[in-house]
């Protein structure tokens, strides 16, 4: 409820293509391209299913976040600490093996909108465990609603998500999962 309220009162228009895409019978790992804390906001509105993030945890360094993240089942990524990081991809893991989804920003951190970051393992550790298909969502022109540097919402400006074919990676190697997925982000973002 929260993220359609903040796209209603910022008065920002977005276009999803490939709606079709997201078959709500099906668990995925959504898969995501990261310009501005608004891509939570509409991920959470074009998402229906039950959904938990995977975040970083200077994120949940704000007790309040904590609290409300922690709350949700939201998975929390200590990247300073390889082991428990591990530990916290694999938990992913089982989560998203017993049905459930994940939405995962595969750079890490939120991008300048006009570059993708390279992409971090954890996502593909998850998939390659799980089985689980991944399911791509490019985001474009939500680094214009919030600049990565400020939480201000500029109003009255058009957002793109489209939604790319599901990945599967049942019985698929990780490197063969990173390459596909890095191509269709590639290749979508930048056309």
């Amino acid at each position: 409820m929260w993220g359609k309220t903040i796209l209603l009162f910022s008065f920002v228009k977005y276009d999803i293509e490939n709606i079709q895409y997201i078959d709500e019978s099906e668990n995925y790992i959504f898969m995501c391209n990261h310009q501005s804390f608004y891509d939570v906001f509409l991920l959470l509105t074009i998402i229906r299913s039950n959904v938990v993030f995977i975040i970083k945890e200077e994120l949940a360094t704000f007790p309040l976040i904590k609290f409300l993240v922690t709350r949700a089942g939201y998975f929390i990524v200590e990247r300073d600490n390889p082991r428990k990081s591990l530990q916290v991809l694999l938990k992913a893991s089982q989560f998203v093996r017993k049905g459930e989804s994940i939405i995962i920003f595969p750079e890490g951190t939120r991008s300048d909108g006009k570059t993708l970051l390279p992409f971090k393992n954890g996502s593909f550790i998850i998939a390659e465990r799980s089985g689980v298909k991944i399911l791509p969502i490019v985001i474009k022109g939500t680094s214009e609603i919030m600049n990565k540097d400020s939480y201000k919402i500029s109003p009255f400006k058009k957002v793109t998500l489209k939604i790319l074919p599901p990945i599967t990676t049942e019985g698929v190697n990780m490197k063969n999962i990173v390459l596909t997925t890095k191509k269709l982000f590639e290749d979508e973002f930048y056309a």
